[in-house]
């Protein structure tokens, strides 16, 4: 009968010593002799049985792959590429590979190293990543135009410009599962002075699970960062803004806004490395 055994160290075995349960180690191993047995400071456990501990964990995967075969993105893919420790665990390879008959498994050497020799890469040659899919919402939180029946009549304002608003709007530029090229630019949108003595213009990034928000408060949207254009010329009053867009890198993520009087640039990167 084929065996695994685990070494087990001699501190955790004096801490079994001091676990109060029901049964004891030793009496569960001799009521499972066959398929446990203890030999100095191993345990040998059946191939079978040790199969079981890794139920739950293989299972949880193989449920995972099945969900994400159904998203139609990766509906015509050919091969899977297995990285990570548990990668090298040949029970996982062979669940796989038995799920997945249509389709190539590629396990690399040293498949537990693949993840940080390719963050690595990443890290040293950042345009080596060419697409990505957008695992959130991104967009920027502004005012848009009240909507009656639409819109939270909680958010109506009016502006100084009489303009009846809506505040607190997601304004979106990609959404979940976007499959985008570096260098990819939102939607440009125009921000303009509050009022006639405001110096600066705050604009407020936020990344949310949702495909579509309305609005920036809600459950599984999050502020991640921030960038304040300088409008400290005030001789034009309310006639000052600045248009800003998102602008999607294979690592980060960058804002820009540029005065529509100057044209002057003003930017914030966020780095996801």
């Amino acid at each position: 009968m084929a065996t695994s055994c685990f070494s087990i160290p001699g501190s955790l075995a004096e801490m079994i010593k001091d676990v109060e349960c029901s049964t004891s180690a030793k009496e569960f191993i001799a009521a499972n002799s066959e398929s446990i047995s203890w030999k100095k400071h191993k345990l040998v456990i059946s191939s079978q049985y040790a199969g079981l501990l890794f139920r739950s964990s293989i299972d949880g995967i193989l449920n995972h792959l099945k969900s994400l075969m159904e998203d139609p993105l990766v509906a015509d893919i050919s091969s899977i590429l297995m990285v990570g420790g548990y990668s090298d665990c040949s029970l996982l390879q062979k669940k796989v590979k038995h799920l997945f008959p249509n389709l190539r498994v590629i396990v690399p050497p040293e498949a537990g190293l693949a993840v940080l020799k390719g963050a690595v890469i990443t890290g040293h040659t950042p345009s080596a990543i060419t697409h990505r899919v957008c695992r959130y919402t991104y967009g920027i939180g502004g005012s848009s135009p009240f909507k009656e029946g639409v819109h939270d009549e909680k958010r109506k304002y009016f502006h100084t410009r009489g303009i009846e608003l809506c505040s607190g709007i997601f304004l979106r530029q990609v959404s979940v599962g976007d499959v985008i090229s570096v260098g990819h630019k939102g939607s440009r949108l125009c921000y303009r002075a509050n009022d006639e003595t405001s110096t600066k213009i705050h604009i407020n990034v936020y990344a949310s699970t949702q495909t579509n928000p309305m609005y920036v408060q809600h459950d599984g949207c999050k502020k991640f960062g921030s960038l304040s254009i300088d409008m400290s010329d005030t001789t034009k009053r309310l006639d000052r803004g600045a248009y800003v867009q998102m602008i999607f890198g294979g690592s980060e993520i960058k804002v820009e806004a540029t005065d529509i009087h100057t044209g002057e640039k003003h930017s914030a990167t966020f780095d996801f490395i």
